[in-house]
């Protein structure tokens, strides 16, 4: 019998990532502006130690993501690599997420003892450079991690274009 659920990920975690970071997206922070030195994200992310690799160029990002391929998957370290396509940084993230959430690009990994969720988003495109996020964070710090990056997202709409 063929597995229901390949991605190993928990029914309520699904429903969750879907109502909070997909459906959040869609309905309402596509439209706001980020900012990703907020107070809560950048304290979250020192506390937590968690590491973003930003290309803000994308003939680069191939590179980024060959620096950080020792690490992604292998390694018990909670890390963002993608591509900041002029969205902002901290938009462009959620934006990355939401895609490997929406188009079911994320799974449940082991490394070491632990359990990580392990994202990676793609642009579907003849673009010589397909790959535009890959990352990993800790199961435990899954939802902690949305909500801190909820926490970058500014209260009035973004105008820049």
């Amino acid at each position: 019998m063929k597995n229901p659920n390949p991605t190993k990920i928990d029914n309520t975690v699904i429903a969750w990532l879907y109502t909070e970071v997909l459906l959040r997206w869609e309905k309402e922070l596509n439209e706001k502006g980020f900012y990703i030195r907020s107070k809560g994200f950048s304290k979250y992310r020192k506390e937590k130690t968690i590491k973003l690799a930003i290309s803000d160029n994308l003939e680069d990002l191939p590179d980024t993501f060959n620096e950080w391929h020792p690490i992604l998957r292998l390694q018990p370290q909670n890390i963002f690599v993608y591509y900041n396509d002029g969205k902002g940084k901290a938009k462009s993230l959620y934006f990355h997420l939401r895609n490997a959430i929406g188009h079911g690009h994320i799974e449940r990994i082991k490394i070491g003892r632990s359990d990580y969720y392990y994202f990676e988003s793609f642009k579907t495109s003849a673009s010589l450079h397909k790959e535009r996020m890959k990352g990993q964070i800790k199961a435990s710090m899954l939802k902690d991690f949305i909500t801190a990056l909820q926490l970058t997202v500014k209260e009035e709409p973004d105008i820049s274009g």
